[in-house]
């Protein structure tokens, strides 16, 4: 249900993206069931998926798109525990992340689109630093990735789900 309702929140704030001030931006509930509803109406599944990630593989499946169209794809996993922090230490910015799944998308020109990424400014804290805009990267620190194209030229985009390390248990990972 998370990744529902983070997929399909309305932006909120000055910026595409998550930020600091509003997260993934103000729930829209209508939106969350419409998707729901379409999954399991036109009986594809093909909006929603929860797949298996094992050790060393990938998920891969292609979509085809419209020009001008906006594509966004949101992946959400349950992360097991970290290492807990040390007694006294505030704001420590150690990533917790234990299983680091990534989250692409190429597209039909062979370019790979990276999710929002969130910088914390845990030394100046001040309010500038948390109003910045979220950037395109590698993140490193969530269990939410989402990756937004818009303006989408026609064509066959390949989403893409890797891990870096080696993912607990063995048994394959449930995610997306």
């Amino acid at each position: 249900m998370k990744d529902i309702v983070l997929h399909t929140a309305d932006e909120a704030g000055e910026h595409p993206g998550p930020d600091y001030r509003f997260g993934w931006g103000l729930m829209n509930t209508r939106r969350a069931a419409e998707l729901i509803r379409n999954d399991a109406t036109n009986g594809w599944k093909s909006f929603i998926k929860e797949v298996y990630l094992f050790n060393g593989d990938r998920i891969e499946f292609p979509v085809a798109v419209s020009s001008n169209q906006t594509l966004k794809v949101t992946i959400v996993w349950t992360d097991i525990a970290g290492e807990p922090q040390v007694e006294g230490v505030v704001d420590d910015p150690t990533p917790q992340l234990v299983h680091d799944l990534d989250l692409r998308i190429i597209s039909p020109n062979g370019a790979t689109n990276l999710p929002w990424v969130l910088t914390p400014d845990l030394t100046n804290q001040t309010a500038a630093a948390r109003a910045t805009a979220a950037a395109k990267g590698d993140d490193s620190r969530n269990n939410i990735e989402q990756v937004m194209i818009t303006n989408t030229v026609a064509g066959t985009y390949q989403i893409k789900v890797t891990h870096k390390g080696t993912l607990a248990g063995g048994n394959g990972f449930r995610c997306c």
